[in-house]
């Protein structure tokens, strides 16, 4: 089991974005989730776990609209599981201001 970084981005602003997606024949354990802001201003995001191919909802949020103040990080540590074509999901409020990082392993 290899520990690595499983998705990156700094999403354009007020737009869900897909950074990361299971293989198709791989299952996958979130360990940390880290959000970066690397703008000039205090910046809300959210991610999202969703399974499959389904369209963003509510259930999906494991953070929603938290707000983050300049050269912060903040660091979220699971034990997230995940199968095969499930996506994280992140958005930020201000465009490129943010830096979301996905670190676990794929079986």
């Amino acid at each position: 089991m290899a520990y690595k970084i499983l998705g990156q981005s700094s999403p354009t602003s007020s737009l869900d974005t897909d950074i990361y997606t299971v293989p198709s024949g791989k299952e996958a354990v979130i360990s940390t989730i880290t959000v970066c802001n690397v703008g000039s201003t205090l910046c809300t995001y959210r991610i999202a776990a969703r399974s499959g191919s389904e369209a963003i909802q509510n259930r999906h949020y494991i953070v929603y609209d938290a707000e983050i103040t300049t050269a912060e990080t903040v660091a979220l540590t699971f034990g997230m599981t995940l199968s095969e074509n499930d996506t994280i999901t992140v958005r930020s409020s201000v465009s490129s201001s943010l830096a979301f990082n996905i670190f676990g392993n794929e079986s």
